[in-house]
């Protein structure tokens, strides 16, 4: 790359302690970001949900063998494709050193959020020049109530919010320097961020045609640079398909299924934006009018900073975070209209979100346009006030216990009972993933009477393989002598206990507050 000449600092003679003062703010929100996350999980530990039963399985089997690989629903060994490897492989190195990977996960996306809550106000404080611009987005990112309740599980969107937006700050330094060094540290951060997410495939579209868009010089240069980075970033995840193609024959488990975005997805997406804002127990017309006037503010707000920040053609980071958030927006988008209907737009996947939304909001109550002075400051005002606001119901929902580390589940009568179990035992559940944190062996799923992968009944038809499952099922606990641990977990729709009763021929061998210890009725003596 051509060395382009730096861009000079701007300097505010309102802030003659400048530096200090951003330095100062960046440290308070590193460390808020981080100590919100610790607090958050130190009652019972982060959240587990079935994701996170696959990362820690993975972990686990890295460092045994070195083969990314977990449990089907059914019991069998398998390598994982759907899920990339790069979080299994941080907490592997956990395991390695004798240690918890769970332990290791909190303190993994404790540390990940306050350091994006650090590099979001850096960037807002060098896109204005003035700290108070990059303390108010480290603060909004650290207090965000979406990226802090996705930080408190054991979830892989928080390093991928990290690495994404480094990827950004360190193409903008290319751009702006003419430097290979961050051109190829750009490239490096994009392909970790698609072997931590497959969503991390929107960077290697948004990243060309935000060089193509918004970069400097002409277009031959910027078609160059776009063609250099483009293959360094791919290599990661190209040499990961080909890992799928030969270990399993296939190099993802995406399958095209074209059905549209349904309306309830809609619905979904405004409660969780509004949630944000307001708690959960406001009416909803309340939250709705908030969020409405909110989206409309920001994104004229967001708009008119585009509009600058393209004409000056200075340091368009800027302009880079939000194409960088349209393009993840629309992937996700197609992901749902293409291959997977049941992609909920809850916290956890719009969460990368909150990085722009934060950059712009700081940006914004710094450098606000004219028209918008009072507008954009009062709303952002508001907004650090409903995050701070919001924090103390994210955290004690979260001490509490999130997903398996909840009471219900971490406290199950049924679960200690099948941990009690001969470790030789044949077990069948409708939850296996709940037991298989504390038992390895010999798990297996029962048949379901709906597609596993139905977040509802009535959005997924009958699975039509039941009956033969069933029958084959029955055939092996009666050969094995095993057990049916049956939780009552309010997803009776996938098998309903009359009908695994019948089915399976079986009869309730001890009855829990939970759920139901099951075993092969008796055959009737024949004299």
């Amino acid at each position: 790359m051509a060395n382009a000449p730096a861009e000079p600092q701007p300097v505010n003679p309102r802030w003659p302690n400048a530096a200090w003062t951003g330095w100062v703010a960046l440290a308070a929100g590193f460390v808020a970001g981080t100590v919100l996350v610790l607090v958050a999980t130190s009652a019972r530990g982060p959240g587990l949900s079935a994701d996170s039963v696959i990362y820690l399985e993975g972990a686990r089997y890295l460092a045994a063998d070195g083969e990314f690989s977990a449990h089907t629903m059914h019991g069998d060994r398998f390598p994982v494709v759907h899920w990339p490897p790069l979080f299994s492989f941080l907490l592997s190195l956990f395991v390695q050193a004798g240690l918890d990977p769970t332990e290791g996960g909190r303190w993994l996306n404790a540390l990940a959020h306050g350091g994006t809550a650090a590099l979001a106000g850096w960037s807002a404080w060098r896109l204005t020049a003035k700290p108070l611009a990059g303390a108010c987005a480290a603060w909004l990112y650290a207090c965000a109530p979406g990226a802090l309740f996705s930080a408190c599980w054991i979830w892989s969107e928080s390093l991928f919010t990290l690495l994404a937006l480094g990827c950004a700050v360190s193409l903008a330094g290319a751009l702006r320097t003419g430097k290979a060094r961050w051109l190829i540290l750009s490239a490096v951060l994009a392909g970790l961020a698609c072997l931590q997410r497959y969503a991390g495939l929107f960077l290697l579209g948004a990243v060309p045609a935000a060089v193509l868009l918004f970069g400097t010089g002409n277009w031959k240069a910027r078609s160059r640079l776009a063609g250099l980075w483009l293959p360094l970033a791919a290599l990661p995840h190209v040499a990961w398909s080909l890992r799928n193609k030969l270990a399993t024959g296939q190099a993802s488990t995406r399958a095209l299924d074209v059905h549209g975005i349904p309306w309830g997805h809609w619905k979904d997406c405004a409660s969780t934006l509004s949630k944000w804002l307001l708690p959960p127990e406001v009416p909803w017309q309340v939250r709705g009018a908030v969020l409405l006037l909110a989206c409309t503010v920001l994104a004229a707000a967001a708009g008119v900073a585009i509009h600058t920040w393209v004409r000056r053609r200075a340091w368009p980071f800027g302009a880079f975070c939000m194409a960088f958030c349209g393009a993840y927006v629309a992937l996700v988008l197609l992901t749902i209209a293409l291959f997977d209907r049941t992609t909920p737009l809850d916290d956890r996947m719009l969460s990368p979100l909150v990085a722009g939304l934060a950059l712009a909001a700081g940006a914004a109550f710094a450098r606000p346009p004219v028209a918008w002075v009072l507008a954009v400051r009062v709303l952002i005002v508001l907004l650090m006030l409903a995050f701070g606001i919001r924090v103390h119901g994210v955290v004690t929902v979260a001490r509490g216990g999130l997903g398996y580390s909840a009471p219900v589940w971490s406290e199950s009568p049924l679960a200690r009972a099948v941990r009690a179990l001969p470790a030789d035992t044949r077990i069948w559940s409708n939850r296996p993933d709940v037991l298989r944190l504390g038992r390895d062996s010999e798990l297996r799923s029962l048949p379901t009477t709906h597609h596993a992968d139905a977040l509802r009944a009535e959005e997924w038809p009958r699975d039509d393989r039941y009956e033969a499952r069933a029958r084959k099922l029955q055939d092996e606990l009666r050969d094995a002598d095993g057990r049916v641990a049956y939780f009552r977990c309010g997803w009776e729709f996938y098998a309903p206990l009359e009908q695994t009763l019948i089915d399976l021929d079986l009869e309730v061998e001890h009855e829990f507050p939970d759920g139901w210890m099951l075993k092969p009725r008796a055959k009737p003596a024949h004299p």
